[in-house]
């Protein structure tokens, strides 16, 4: 029963990046239909990254005063009317606006996902379950190259943007018997299939501070004067840019660059975020095990994970070095696995 949250959170994530995904494997397609041009795009895709960034203090707090299943539906209903709503641009500004507004309510999908992972599991549990739910983030952008070019082969890219869209909908608030959040979602304490063994486990292993009353909350001043934050944010802000060249430009790069056409696209433009799946999954075991091999405290290990990751980080930088195609691939694939091993150890 613990599981069937984790799923359902990872279910959300896998949809919203492919909505988030779906521009990038339509990149070429847009460019040529719609006259864009490459710094055009660029523009359409800093739309997204800024108003998601903006966007992200808001959603943590709405979570928090709407609780996790209200206020995930609510975000995730958003997004995907957003998305659907894209098919109906006819330039690049009206792309950066569809885009920039459904980065808004992506805002919510990470911050989401940590909280229903900390409601659910136990402190010494909890690194595995992120590790899961972060998964749905390469999965989403996995499926999205294929998906996105049938739709296009098939039918149009507007109705790329419309199907991404209509999956994320149906998720968050749901049509039976599809697994949906607001249907199905519900704090420990209110699920009924619970036994009181498992309810007990999972609340009694939650940290103290996630047992005082919610109304003793950090200001932000505070939280900007804590060292902690500042450990995690600034790696963050020095990772971050690697992954959303991952998500944003891997397709238009395989096509202008190595000629790749739409169905060469959908055969190899997911292939690095497999790889970050394996690494988000290993992500949530490699600190215990260096725990175990090194006999250090459990940071010390998180932060020869995300050392070892930032070594091999080098592999990707060196793509401009070879003009083989498939050894960009490779050096894509041990990017994309690395980064989502260190975010795994920074994201809790």
């Amino acid at each position: 029963m613990v599981y069937e949250g984790v799923a359902l959170v990872t279910l959300g994530t896998v949809l919203g990046y492919l909505t988030r995904n779906t521009v990038a494997a339509a990149a070429p397609t847009l460019m040529e239909e719609l006259n864009i041009s490459t710094q055009q795009y660029s523009y359409i895709i800093a739309a997204y990254s800024a108003a998601y960034t903006v966007m992200q203090p808001v959603a943590g707090y709405v979570l928090d005063v709407l609780g996790t299943k209200i206020g995930y539906a609510m975000f995730a209903v958003l997004w995907a009317v957003f998305c659907g709503a894209t098919a109906l641009a006819g330039s690049w500004g009206g792309l950066a606006v569809a885009r920039g507004a459904v980065g808004a309510a992506e805002a919510a999908m990470i911050p989401a996902g940590l909280k229903a992972s900390s409601e659910w599991f136990p402190a010494k549990e909890r690194s595995i379950a992120v590790g899961y739910f972060n998964v749905g983030s390469s999965i989403g952008a996995m499926i999205a190259p294929p998906l996105v070019v049938w739709a296009i082969v098939m039918h149009s890219w507007q109705m790329a943007f419309i199907i991404s869209g209509a999956l994320s909908f149906i998720w968050a608030i749901g049509f039976p018997p599809v697994m949906a959040w607001l249907i199905f979602y519900k704090h420990p304490r209110d699920q009924k299939h619970l036994t009181d063994e498992e309810r007990d486990y999972i609340i009694n292993g939650q940290e103290a501070q996630h047992q005082v009353d919610t109304a003793k909350k950090m200001s932000v001043g505070q939280i900007l004067r804590n060292r902690q934050f500042w450990g995690i944010a600034l790696p963050r802000f020095l990772a971050e840019p690697a992954w959303g060249t991952f998500n944003a430009w891997i397709p238009l790069f395989m096509f202008k660059v190595y000629g790749f056409n739409l169905k060469e696209i959908a055969m190899f433009a997911w292939m690095p975020m497999l790889f970050a799946d394996l690494g988000c999954i290993l992500g949530g075991y490699l600190p215990p095990l260096f725990q175990r091999w090194f006999g250090v405290n459990l940071i010390v290990s998180r932060k020869m994970v995300v050392t070892l990751g930032a070594v091999l980080m080098i592999g990707p930088g060196m793509i401009g070095l070879f003009t083989n195609p498939y050894v960009a691939i490779m050096l894509l694939c041990i990017g994309g696995f690395v980064h989502i091993l260190t975010r795994h150890c920074l994201a809790h």
